[in-house]
């Protein structure tokens, strides 16, 4: 009976205080940071490739019309729309606080229409930013969600023979 009581009461206190620690360790921890940052990228390439909103696709449209003007005729909406295929090079993540960076180069194809290609290669700066929220015990957490995809410039196409 007093061993039964002795595992009720460490079962009450160790395993909370178990998940406690993980979790605030998964909170200050660089390497969740990054798993996570990783991990929300792909859901945005694959929100991409399901046109649906929030897709990296989407947010480069945004950016790269502001920066080309009338030369670009990228709505976001029609690229969602399109489900062009993205391919994002680089992974490097740089933390900043509760901001994150990935700069990268960026390939994407959209068919506007039968028989139609264009391709866009890039430089890109995809902005992450942190968002606090809590667990199921209350403890403290972090989110982190793609803020922006910042064109920065032109990649530049080989010559061709």
């Amino acid at each position: 009976m007093a061993e039964l009581k002795f595992h009720a009461i460490l079962a009450i206190f160790v395993v909370p205080l178990a998940l406690a620690v993980t979790t605030l360790m998964d909170f200050y921890s660089p390497e969740a940071g990054y798993k996570s940052i990783a991990t929300e990228l792909e859901k945005s390439i694959a929100a991409t490739k399901q046109g649906q909103p929030g897709g990296v696709a989407e947010m480069f449209a945004t950016s790269y019309a502001a920066a080309k003007g009338a030369e670009a005729s990228l709505d976001p909406l029609t690229v969602r729309q399109l489900r062009p295929e993205v391919v994002v090079g680089h992974r490097g993540i740089k933390l900043e606080g509760d901001r994150a960076v990935i700069p990268s180069p960026l390939h994407m194809k959209i068919k506007p229409s039968p028989g139609q290609t264009v391709e866009i290669a890039a430089k890109v700066n995809i902005w992450f930013v942190s968002e606090r929220k809590t667990t199921f015990l209350g403890l403290p957490a972090k989110k982190w969600r793609i803020q922006s995809v910042e064109y920065a410039g032109d990649i530049p196409k080989p010559p061709h023979n």
